[in-house]
């Protein structure tokens, strides 16, 4: 039986993401601006499991437009 254990340096590799709606929240943006940014490459979201995020890097890119 094998363990699956996490090392630091494979948790490092994970980078934090934020739900998209959560996102929308805190900046104060709609979801059909969200929608809107999002096909016009404004803001870089990843699919998980069916369910758009935002992850740490490209809010960052997002709020330094």
């Amino acid at each position: 039986m094998k363990s699956h254990v996490m090392t630091r340096n494979a948790a490092a590799e994970i980078p934090p993401v934020q739900s998209l709606q959560l996102f929308c929240r805190t900046i104060g943006i709609s979801p059909v601006t969200a929608w809107r940014y999002r096909r016009d490459g404004l803001l870089r979201t990843v699919n998980i499991y069916g369910r758009q995020y935002v992850t740490d890097e490209a809010a960052q890119e997002f709020k330094r437009r």
